[in-house]
């Protein structure tokens, strides 16, 4: 875990400052906003405000306005995270080459892998989750309107705020470690894992909101378009369409018309009743758990893939420099001192009794390793005949 957190050391300290940075700053923020808040009787329904009243909703207004502005980058950064903590995991190991000689002492390339990202992970649930707490608080506090409003049962900045940011964060992590896996390559990786994280999302969002119209509910609106608890949609529902209905009860829209005005002239009221299509607010929480579910699952599936591929590539034909390996035709044993070994040669030695911490003859060690290398290695696996080592040459 710590050389894990090593490897990536410059990513975690740049985003993990820019978040703690920004989250307190969001909660700063928002403790701002709240301390300006009017009084609560200002809010009274009145015929004119009062001077005092007046320059506090102007204070407060102004204050939710500057403030307001934390939320854009904080999300983008809660999002980037995920995609440059992701790719770098596997892409940046095959493509620097490292992986020939992690996989070939690894006891399994799952083992290894697991190590590699289930860190990164713990570290991207921390900090994606503040972020969301953070945002949600400074959403609450930015937003107008009265006070006492509950987010908790609001659509309102629905998948900007809360646990669900930290979800779909996550869900990009995945996507980038499986681009990553497939592509072993860094900044194609980013690139190309950027687009599928965000058709992913963007067609998950669309089936969600398919799911959500099947789950609406009609709230009748009265003729005069003003809403109210049981007359329109309310502060915190989630507007899904707009109906006319028919004396049968039939719902339609204005494409029933065909180009006809549905409403009438003298009076501007619809000619027939009208009904909003709304997913209550109080199914907030039901929602994001469910969205934040189905994230988790396909963040698995992904993570899963990317182990199976992991497992099963071959490394990339390239060195710990990123330079392609020069082919050799017929490698040839060296049996010579090491140390006079041909300059741009490569020296692996271990005991002939065990091989690094598994207990594994040098001989078998060395052989595993020529399979990774089906070019250069050939037959020169064997024994040193001086100091009775094991030493495997392969030319770059």
């Amino acid at each position: 875990m710590r050389l894990t957190l090593r490897l990536h050391r410059f990513e975690l300290f740049a985003f993990g400052a820019t978040i703690a940075t920004l989250v307190v700053a969001a909660f700063a923020g928002a403790a701002y906003i709240d301390n300006l808040r009017p009084a609560p009787d200002c809010y009274d329904i009145a015929e004119t405000l009062s001077p005092t009243c007046e320059e506090a909703f102007r204070r407060h207004y102004e204050a939710q306005q500057a403030l307001g502005g934390l939320m854009p980058p904080l999300l983008v950064v809660t999002y980037a995270i995920g995609l440059f903590l992701g790719v770098p995991i596997v892409a940046r190991e095959l493509e620097r080459g490292t992986v020939r000689l992690a996989w070939s002492l690894a006891p399994s390339r799952w083992r290894w892998y697991v190590a590699r990202v289930v860190p990164i992970l713990l570290v991207l649930v921390v900090l994606t989750f503040a972020a969301g707490v953070a945002a949600d608080r400074l959403f609450a506090a930015s937003t107008p309107g009265a006070p006492g409003a509950y987010l908790s049962s609001s659509f309102n900045g629905y998948g900007t705020r809360g646990g669900l940011l930290a979800s779909r964060a996550v869900f990009i992590f995945a996507v980038s470690v499986v681009v990553g896996s497939f592509l072993g390559r860094a900044l194609p990786a980013v690139i190309v894992a950027a687009l599928v994280a965000a058709i992913g999302l963007f067609g998950g969002i669309q089936v969600h909101q398919k799911i959500l119209q099947g789950e609406a509910v009609a709230i009748p609106i009265d003729q005069n378009g003003n809403g109210g608890t049981g007359t329109g949609p309310g502060q915190g529902d989630l507007f899904i369409d707009q109906k006319f209905v028919l004396p049968d009860g039939t719902l339609v829209g204005y494409r029933y018309f065909n180009g006809s005005d549905p409403f009438d002239e003298t009076t501007g009221n619809s000619k027939y009743p009208m009904v909003a299509l709304v997913v209550p607010g109080e199914r907030y929480r039901f929602v994001e758990t469910r969205e934040a579910l189905v994230l988790a699952g396909g963040s698995l599936v992904g993570l899963v893939l990317a182990g199976l591929v992991v497992s099963k590539r071959r490394p990339a034909d390239r060195s710990e420099f990123g330079a392609p390996l020069a082919p050799t035709a017929s490698p040839t044993p060296w049996t010579g001192h090491p140390a006079a070994a041909p300059r741009r040669s490569r020296i692996i030695t271990a005991p002939n009794s065990n091989a690094h911490a598994r207990n594994e003859p040098a001989s078998k060690l060395l052989k595993r390793i020529c399979r990774l290398e089906p070019g250069g290695c050939g037959s020169d696996c064997g024994a040193h005949p001086a100091t009775g080592t094991s030493v495997l040459v392969w030319w770059r």
